[in-house]
């Protein structure tokens, strides 16, 4: 086994007698940048263009000599022996001239050979303790069966495609309340839908509107609801005309339902007629009466019905 030390210049090459079995280029300091041919006893030529560090040349019938030549003046260390050569070589620098357009595949790995956590911009240790190195990645990153933890990310969704966010409490998953002010942006012709209920029997609750109706935020004040509510009574009512309630100072309102196939009058004046009747009840309507529910009331059908009839006194 011999080992060579040599500048080769660029204009001179280096050729040489020497035989063996292997070459083997264990430095050179310009990178790959030798042309190597490898001649036997009988002429053939073995070449290889472009080598540096590393390259390891074992032509089937041997070589008698060597010719070196370089494209820049470079220190050049070669072995050569008459059988193979391993050598485990610790600082051998390689330059590899993949552009973005035809990356070199490499795939990280910890020390057990599990992937590392890769993240866009992540900075990813490196084994042994060295300084972490940056990665920059491209397009969707995947990660199966680890957990990712980022820190100071950055989210550029726009309001057209918005982060879906589900918030709960972090003890039952049930909604979170929200205090403070809350602005519905509903405009004027397209009003939020409000139900008030009695927190009693949960029927509608009177209300009245103060204040202006434009789109100013208009209070609402439930009228009082009587406490004892009557059983409900049925009355027939026919197309004469009867007597729904008599006249009843403690009376304080009054429910009727419409629960037959016909029309339902009600009226607060005996003998009016259905035709002049200024409360008529669908089959299925209810009306309720709280502004004069003491006074005498009749009702009238016009073919025939039945009145479902709830006193609050």
């Amino acid at each position: 086994m011999q080992t060579i030390k040599q500048l080769i210049t660029a204009a001179a090459g280096y050729s040489s007698s020497i035989g063996g079995r292997t070459l083997l280029v264990q430095g050179c300091d310009q990178g790959s940048t030798l042309n190597i041919t490898l001649t036997d006893t009988i002429g053939n030529r073995n070449t290889v263009y472009n080598v540096g560090a590393g390259a390891k040349l074992t032509p089937a019938t041997g070589f008698a000599s060597v010719d070196i030549q370089t494209s820049v003046d470079a220190n050049v260390v070669f072995v050569v022996t008459n059988g193979d050569i391993d050598v485990q070589l610790s600082q051998v620098g390689s330059t590899i001239a993949n552009t973005n357009a035809n990356p070199v595949p490499v795939a990280i790995v910890s020390e057990p050979g599990a992937p590392f956590q890769v993240t866009a911009g992540a900075d990813l240790p490196v084994k042994n303790g060295a300084n972490p190195f940056h990665v920059t990645v491209d397009g969707s990153v995947n990660v199966t069966g680890a957990t990712l933890t980022a820190t100071s990310v950055s989210i550029n969704n726009t309001s057209a495609s918005p982060v879906p966010v589900l918030l709960h409490a972090s003890d039952d998953a049930t909604a979170i309340p929200v205090s403070g002010t809350v602005n519905i942006g509903n405009a004027v012709g397209s009003p939020v839908p409000v139900s008030l209920v009695s927190s009693s029997d949960a029927t509608a609750i009177p209300v009245t509107l103060t204040g202006s109706t434009d789109s100013t935020a208009i209070p609402v004040q439930a009228q009082p609801v009587a406490t004892t509510p009557s059983d409900v009574a049925a009355v027939a009512v026919t197309v004469g005309g009867v007597t729904l309630l008599a006249a009843s100072a403690g009376r304080k309102a009054f429910r009727v339902r419409n629960a037959g196939n016909g029309q339902l009058a009600i009226t607060a004046a005996s003998g009016t007629t259905f035709a002049n009747a200024a409360v008529v009840l669908q089959p299925g309507d209810m009306w309720t009466e709280n502004e004069a529910p003491a006074a005498a009331w009749y009702a009238i059908s016009d073919a025939g019905t039945t009145a479902n009839l709830q006193v609050l006194s």
